[in-house]
């Protein structure tokens, strides 16, 4: 048995050495054990010495750490197995890679360490590093190339690899086509769909490549082709497909627009009226328009590959090969005249030929064109006959144009006209309005009679369907009245004018038919040429246009009569002009130089109705609130006086002019009467000063002779004079006014100066007599009696010391405001208890409502000095037996206040109440005395405060209105 165990420890010990792991245990001091030496060689090179320190210098400077925060962790969990790969330096100083499994049993009482097996990973190592470098390379190629790489299962249910040029191409990520593999199919075009799926067997066993559309993620289509190619496994199996997808949308637009572009080409070669052909170097025809195909009467594939020698006749032949010799020859086209005859008629030909060049400037082709100038060659023979027409034809007009005047415009066309058409008679027929006309102008020969002046009359003719054509430009042209087919009524008129043959070209002024160019032929029947109507029909357009410059010249004769009955009238008017700017001086010097509003305005009624010779003309002046006119000032010398009548302005009977005129706007209208005597219109402006109206202008005069541009604009300066006038005499009144007002208030200063000496001086006096009677009084009651009178008198002049002073200091704005938050209870303190106490003693009665809980932010110290001040002020001169209310109400951030007791102030001390050292005079009933500042620091309080107050009295009462809003706290 002891032998037997010897033999299994060698065996094990064998096992152990011979293991491809290093096995070792670490000890709680981090020494190292290794169980395997022989191991230890193989994989390191190098024997672990027993019980040495862990070699962390051996493991990788970019590894280490991670190593030995790892075996930290491992220390700090007991039980715990942790595996890591690193790289150990092999003796020979090469790294190898190492995958290492510890545990951690340093609590196990028979290990008591980290027990760690170490493997050689290096092959397996350098076989993934080479797998990922090759996967490496493959994406960057894959990258790189403009086409996209996938790799699909067999079945196709499943996309294995999509290269990242995926996105650009259909414009979905590859992560995207791994979770639908059939995604591409939702892309593909609907008309493409039924061929791809045709061929996608022989495409996917690489037979073949497609080319399809796709809509692009974006919505643009794309030309995408794609080829497939199997893999197999050992056993000839397909296991997956790999392909390639490129996006060919330029190449096959090129494509396409080529072929639009060859399509374009061949439609605009075979839309060219002219013959187009194409031939090798040998002759051979390569191509023909359609032109020339329906030229020949041939087809395409007739004429495809032949010779000129196969196709026209020998001289023809060689004479078309000649002149291919000569276009391939020269660096400039070849054209020439070719002139032959075909079924009996004279043909001729302008032929165009020139080289088709390679790059290198070699031709290899001769293209030519063929134009029919036959027509050009008969039209230009025709130019020639029609200039000579043209030159004859001028000459004529020139001629006609010499005269303006209608009577010898006429006479000279029918003359040259019949002696240019060598007719017998030449007659131009005017119309007139009804159912007729007259022969104008005549020229004819003997021994023919003369209808110079000759009336026909046809009530029909207007409705005529003959009528409606000659206004459309119809011409009748009879070569021979007597077989032509006529209406028996218009035959009787021919013969009548021993016409033969007959003539007649419209004459057309516009739209309208003036008349008719009648040319006859009397001694024997005649054919009219062609060109002898289109001749006359020109003439007569531009004796249209004479007999228009002769009727312009009529106007111009009468135009020039018409100017100087104008001249005259502007005549009369600039002297009327004169007139009236004559009396706009009058009435502005007046204005500049008299103040006095009556002078002025009466004067400019009065001048102004004279000028214009007015029925009547007035002045009305609006009153503050706009809403009555009161005639102040009139001139009525045909007419009703209405002076100092008030008319209310919006709801009167002229309240729609009114309304204009308070716009700034003048206003012209009339006034109906029953008989046209009595009608009157009438001119109303307004008196506009700096965009206030201060009142208006009325000028009345008959119907019969309205207003016309000149006096209106007349009467609106008058009336802007008359409101500059107005405003400088108001404003004159209104410096009288300050001054007298300066006059009272220097008064009332002396008269303040004055109080305020008195009351300053009266507690002075009686301060100082009450020291001097303290002096000598004989006991203590009456030095304190004394000593008490001295301390009010005291107190009454620091009062009123400080009463000016925060005058003063409101006033100049110096005084800084104290805003809180605070209730109506916490506000007024024990004043609603001492004013009651102040009432009862003088035997009246005091009421209060007021919300003591509300709340409000404002100055304290002011308010309470304005309620103390107006009650104090309502005690005082209520009397005996009165009455004095509060009232405050708080609503929405702002406080309504009332203080009201029962004794009325006159209405006229009203509006002074708040001056400055004014008191109600001695004759009344409030006269107590006092400097009169009190009410005057409650106004400048009530500034201070951002609020208002009012005063009003009546029925018996005085009431104080505060409007104060709720001030925000800095």
């Amino acid at each position: 048995m002891q032998q037997e165990l010897v033999e299994q420890q060698e065996r094990f010990r064998a096992f152990i050495n011979n293991s491809h792991e290093i096995l070792c245990r670490i000890d709680g001091q981090d020494r190292l054990h290794c169980l395997n030496p022989p191991a230890a060689k193989r994989i390191l090179g190098r024997f672990l010495e027993e019980g040495e320190p862990l070699p962390w210098e051996w493991i990788h400077p970019e590894d280490r750490q991670a190593v030995v925060n790892a075996f930290q962790r491992l220390r700090a969990s007991p039980g715990e197995t942790l595996s890591f790969v690193y790289r150990a330096q092999h003796a020979d100083g090469h790294w190898v890679w190492l995958e290492s499994r510890c545990t951690n049993l340093l609590q196990d009482p028979l290990v008591q360490g980290i027990v760690c097996s170490s493997r050689d990973i290096t092959q397996q190592k350098q076989v993934e590093l080479a797998l990922r470098e090759s996967e490496a390379r493959f994406r960057e190629m894959a990258e790189a190339v403009p086409v996209n790489f996938f790799v699909c299962s067999a079945d196709l249910s499943q996309v294995l690899y999509e290269s990242p040029r995926c996105q650009s191409i259909w414009g979905y990520t590859p992560e995207e086509f791994y979770q639908k593999p059939d995604l591409w199919k939702a892309r593909l075009h609907p008309e493409d769909l039924p061929r791809v799926f045709r061929s996608l067997p022989r495409v996917i066993r690489g037979e073949q490549p497609i080319t399809y559309r796709i809509f692009h993620r974006d919505g643009s289509l794309r030309w995408l082709r794609t080829s497939c190619q199997p893999i197999f496994n050992e056993q000839q199996e397909i296991i997956r497909f790999v392909g390639v997808t490129e996006d060919i949308t330029e190449q096959k637009e090129v494509e396409l627009a080529l072929q639009a572009s060859e399509a374009r080409l061949r439609a605009i070669l075979d839309s060219i009226p002219f013959s187009i052909f194409l031939k090798d170097l040998e002759g051979r025809y390569l191509h023909a328009n359609r032109f020339y195909l329906q030229q020949r009467g041939s087809e395409l594939g007739e004429l495809i590959g032949k010779l000129d020698d196969e196709l026209f006749t020998p001289e023809e032949a060689r004479e078309f090969r000649e002149q291919d010799q000569r276009a391939l020859q020269s660096p400039d086209p070849v054209s020439y005249e070719r002139i032959f005859s075909r079924n009996g008629k004279q043909l001729s030909q302008w032929v165009t030929k020139f080289a088709l060049r390679d790059c290198q400037g070699d031709p290899y082709a001769v293209c030519g064109v063929v134009v029919d100038i036959t027509p050009l060659k008969q039209a230009q023979d025709l130019l020639m006959q029609e200039a000579e027409r043209e030159r004859l034809l001028g000459a004529l007009l020139r001629r006609i144009r010499q005269a303006l005047d209608l009577p010898v415009i006429l006479q000279t066309t029918t003359a040259e006209v019949r002696e240019f058409l060598q007719v017998d008679r030449v007659m131009i027929y005017q119309l007139q309005e009804g159912a007729g006309g007259f022969v104008a102008a005549e020229s004819v020969v003997d021994p023919w009679p003369s209808h110079l002046g000759r009336y026909v009359w046809d009530e029909y003719f207007p409705r005529d369907p003959c009528h409606r054509k000659y206004q459309q430009g119809f011409v009748q042209a009879i070569e021979n009245v007597a077989t032509a087919s006529l209406d028996p009524c218009y035959r009787q008129l021919l013969e009548s004018f021993q016409a033969q043959a007959n003539l007649v070209i419209p004459i057309r002024r516009g739209e309208d038919l003036w008349g008719l160019l009648v040319a006859q032929h009397c001694q024997s029947s005649r054919p009219w040429q062609e060109w002898e109507i289109e001749l006359l029909q020109k003439l007569t357009d531009q004796l249209a246009i004479a007999l228009q410059q002769a009727q312009l010249y009529e106007q111009v004769k009468a135009l020039n009569q018409t100017l100087e009955e104008k001249v005259r009238q502007r005549t009369a008017e600039l002297e009327r002009a004169l007139q009236f700017e004559a009396l706009l001086r009058s009435i502005t010097n007046r204005v500049r130089d008299s103040l006095d509003e009556a002078e002025i305005l009466s004067a400019a009624v009065r001048e102004l109705g004279e000028s214009l010779d007015a029925d009547g003309c007035d002045i009305s002046l609006y009153n503050a609130d706009f809403t009555l006119a009161t005639i102040r000032y009139e001139y009525c010398p045909r007419s009703k006086s209405y002076l100092n009548l008030s008319v209310p302005l919006q709801r009167g009977p002229y309240g729609d002019v009114h309304r204009q005129l308070l716009r700034g706007q003048s206003c012209l209208f009339c006034f109906s009467g029953k008989a046209l005597e009595d009608r009157q219109v009438v001119m109303a402006c307004p008196l506009l000063d700096k965009g206030q109206v201060l009142g208006d202008l009325w000028i009345f005069r008959s119907a019969r002779r309205p207003f016309d541009d000149q006096e209106i604009r007349l009467i609106q300066q008058v009336a802007n004079q008359c409101a500059i006038g107005l405003r400088q005499a108001r404003l004159f009144q209104a410096a009288q006014e300050q001054v007298q007002a300066l006059e009272r208030l220097n008064q009332l200063k002396d008269d303040f100066i004055s109080t305020v000496s008195h009351e300053l001086r009266t507690p002075l006096t009686s301060l100082r007599m009450a020291l001097k009677m303290l002096q000598i009084a004989p006991s203590e009651e009456k030095r304190a009696q004394y000593l008490a009178i001295a301390e009010r008198e005291c107190q009454r002049e620091i009062e009123l010391v400080s009463d000016l002073l925060d005058l003063q200091r409101l006033q100049a704005g110096a005084y800084a405001l104290n805003i809180q938050a605070l209730t109506w209870r916490e506000l007024l303190g024990d004043l609603l208890t001492v004013t009651q106490e102040r009432a009862r003693a003088k035997g009246q009665t005091f009421q209060a409502s007021v919300p003591l809980e509300r709340s409000l932010t404002t100055d304290p110290l002011l308010l309470g000095r304005i309620l103390r001040e107006l009650l104090h002020n309502a005690v005082k001169y209520t009397p005996p037996q009165g009455s004095i209310r509060l009232q405050i109400e708080t609503e929405n951030c702002r406080s309504r206040i009332q203080v009201s007791n029962s004794q009325e102030i006159p209405a006229e001390e009203l509006t002074r109440i708040f001056e400055r050292f004014y008191r109600i005079p001695s004759n009344d009933p409030w006269k107590e005395g006092g400097t009169g500042l009190g009410l005057a620091l409650v106004k400048q309080m009530v500034d201070q405060l951002r609020g208002s107050i009012e005063v009003s009295s009546a029925a018996g009462w005085t009431t104080f209105t505060l409007h104060l809003p709720h001030l925000p706290q800095l």
